[in-house]
């Protein structure tokens, strides 16, 4: 499982040194044999309360895009496409850092399928290509 960039490369955009209040996240503590979920944690506390929003609604977004290709996926039964777009589905909300934390992980499931994805897209909303 890969990630689209290594995480390092964030700590040259974002300065975990100007985090004040630290949120101890966890969504993805489950996949710390794969990565080193404490650098996003890091760089996820460096956004402030809109950023998150947006980090919120850019996830939201993406899984939207991607319930559209499941549910016209033809090689997929209908209780897959079925349970694959209920269980990606993220309400419109204006989610406070705890209520992200939880919202994500319920998400993820601990599943690291999804959870490489969802990470994937973390990525590309905090360091666009």
């Amino acid at each position: 499982m890969n990630l689209i960039i290594d995480l390092n490369k964030l700590y040259s955009i974002y300065d975990h040194n100007d985090i004040t209040i630290y949120f101890h996240y966890s969504f993805l503590d489950h996949m710390e044999p794969y990565f080193d979920q404490e650098i996003l944690y890091d760089i996820i506390n460096t956004l402030d309360e809109r950023t998150l929003i947006k980090l919120y609604d850019f996830i939201r977004i993406k899984l939207l895009k991607l319930q559209r290709i499941l549910s016209n996926d033809s090689t997929l039964s209908i209780d897959e496409r079925y349970n694959y777009i209920n269980n990606l589905s993220l309400e419109k909300i204006k989610p406070t850092q705890s209520q992200f934390n939880d919202i994500i992980a319920q998400l993820l499931n601990k599943d690291p399928f999804v959870s490489i994805f969802l990470t994937n897209i973390i990525l590309r909303f905090l360091y666009p290509c």
